[in-house]
């Protein structure tokens, strides 16, 4: 690597840096002063996880499932927390979705990179998901969306990671399967995730 392709690459990778960083700044921001929205189809996955996290998962199938379990269960963790700790449930819920958000970017950054795609180009996807007001919207609604974000990318990734072990294996077939298997076990449970997310999957 010359000198130059040196600076460019810590140019490029302050730009990234910057990025994440405006961000975080951003939803921290929007934490601290914004309420969670919880109306309509908001109220019914709260009761959802009232009801997970009150009666137990057998009331709630026992009454048949509305809605796909994962983010209800989701709801249910944090008005548990909410009832041993000091933090209202509004506030442990939108610093979970938070985190979610933020796995969207990192993962995100990640498939990016594995396509090549420039570092400018990289930063300018990364400001856009951490300043997207569709995508904003979710993170600060009691909706699915948000939970599903991070599944569907980390899907990709590792759907990408078999194929390559798959074609290694083809080309050399007395290589170990155990990579194969166990990523090919992993994609399982993502895709389970995903289902169990939204059923449409």
């Amino acid at each position: 690597m010359t000198i130059k392709d040196q600076e460019d690459t810590n140019k490029t990778s302050k730009l990234v840096i910057f990025a994440f960083t405006l961000s975080i700044l951003y939803w921290i921001y929007l934490f601290l002063i914004s309420q969670m929205l919880i109306i309509q189809d908001a109220l019914g996955y709260k009761e959802l996880g009232e009801l997970i996290a009150n009666k137990g998962w057998l009331e709630y199938f026992s009454a048949g499932p509305r809605r796909e379990p994962f983010y209800p269960f989701l709801v249910s963790i944090s008005l548990r927390f909410a009832d041993t700790t000091p933090f209202s449930f509004e506030t442990l819920q939108k610093f979970q979705q938070l985190l979610f958000l933020f796995a969207t970017q990192i993962l995100s950054y990640k498939l990016l990179k594995n396509l090549k795609v420039r570092p400018f180009f990289i930063s300018l996807a990364i400001l856009y998901i951490g300043f997207s007001p569709a995508l904003i919207n979710t993170y600060l609604c009691l909706f699915s969306e948000i939970a599903i974000l991070p599944f569907m990318i980390a899907t990709i990734l590792l759907s990408s990671k078999v194929w390559k072990n798959i074609a290694s294996y083809i080309e050399d077939t007395s290589s170990s399967t155990k990579k194969i298997i166990l990523n090919s076990l992993m994609l399982g449970f993502l895709f389970l995730i995903l289902t169990l997310t939204k059923g449409i999957f």
